[in-house]
């Protein structure tokens, strides 16, 4: 018998952000990869308070209904006060509620905001107090289930990660541009690549400072794409992670999407920091110490040996990364999601 849950959304303008749960977690329903549970509705929320509460007030009376899972945890102080239906709710970060410093190697990174105004702090009492009345909490990371554990004991969390659409990113996808060196006039070059804006957290400078340290002429035969900085489509990020040696990822890793797994779904070799959330999931082989400029300089140095050996022809796609990447695809996330709505029903 299948469970029917309802998905309580805000009208969504981008898939970005907390909207990144909406869009990932209808795909598993839609798509029959939540084991045992169905799709029954999606309220969408207008931003009226009166009138969102009496359409979830409504929909929650149909006794069809086994769960309901609010997709956008901003969103969790529209959870009424008295229900009877157990409650979800998808939870990316909680830095908000318990601020914190992090330690990058080289910069420390602020989580959190530290000086709210008096309109902000009244609206996140208002989501602490819906958290609080919510059964079940969907955490995308291990280091928001540890801080969710601590700010909510009596809530029931688990971690659903955001899944890697392996249906996109993967070698076989007829999008990839096979002429993309060609057309970016990089076939004679090296080409790496790294993911961020120019925020602190993505830390693009201590690539900078990697890159001027190789040799001359090494350093001249790598083409660098920055990906975030330049603005490049959807299916241009996909040819280039077919088409480099290897992703840079200095920074911590916001858990939203994660750009590492998606690479690794091309078969694209990973060079990443041991910081959040890398060191949660990412194999070993992958982290080097976040500051650590010799490590890194040696790790390109041999990505540089090896292309040269082989001719500088791009690596073969590697199949252990892309076997790694499945870990995180609709498939096995689904099974946790589904794992996690079936501990809210007694």
């Amino acid at each position: 018998m299948l469970r029917r849950v309802i998905l309580v959304r805000r009208k969504l303008e981008d898939e970005s952000g907390y909207n990144i749960f909406q869009s990932t977690t209808e795909m598993m329903l839609d798509k029959a990869k939540v084991p045992g549970w169905t799709k029954a509705n999606v309220i969408e929320i207008s931003g009226n308070t009166r009138r969102d509460r009496k359409i979830i007030e409504k929909e929650l009376k149909d006794g069809r209904i086994d769960l309901v899972h609010f997709t956008n945890q901003d969103d969790s102080w529209l959870i009424p006060k008295k229900i009877e239906i157990p409650i979800a709710i998808s939870v990316h970060n909680l830095f908000d509620f318990s601020p914190s410093t992090l330690d990058a190697g080289d910069i420390p990174i602020l989580l959190g905001k530290r000086n709210p105004s008096s309109k902000y702090l009244k609206f996140m009492e208002n989501c602490r107090i819906g958290l609080e009345r919510s059964d079940l909490l969907i955490c995308s990371t291990r280091m928001t289930a540890e801080i969710a554990s601590e700010l909510f004991p009596n809530n029931t969390n688990s971690l659903v990660r955001i899944p890697v659409d392996s249906d996109f990113w993967n070698t076989e996808n007829d999008k990839i541009d096979r002429d993309f060196s060609e057309n970016f006039d990089i076939s004679e070059k090296l080409l790496l690549v790294s993911v961020g804006d120019s925020s602190r957290m993505f830390r693009q400078n201590f690539i900078d400072s990697v890159i001027d340290s190789l040799p001359s002429e090494i350093k001249k035969q790598i083409f660098l794409i920055k990906i975030g900085i330049q603005k490049l489509s959807k299916y241009q990020i996909l040819a280039a992670y077919f088409n480099a040696e290897a992703m840079l990822y200095p920074g911590i890793s916001t858990g939203f999407q994660n750009p590492p797994l998606e690479a690794m779904a091309v078969g694209c070799r990973v060079i990443a920091s041991s910081l959040p959330n890398h060191d949660e999931i990412l194999p070993e082989a992958c982290l080097l110490q976040p500051s650590d400029i010799d490590s890194w300089k040696e790790e390109i140095i041999n990505l540089y040996d090896d292309w040269v050996k082989s001719g500088k022809v791009t690596m073969f796609r590697d199949e252990e990364l892309i076997s790694f990447s499945r870990k995180y695809n609709y498939d096995a996330q689904g099974i946790k999601l589904a794992n996690a709505y079936n501990s809210t029903i007694t």
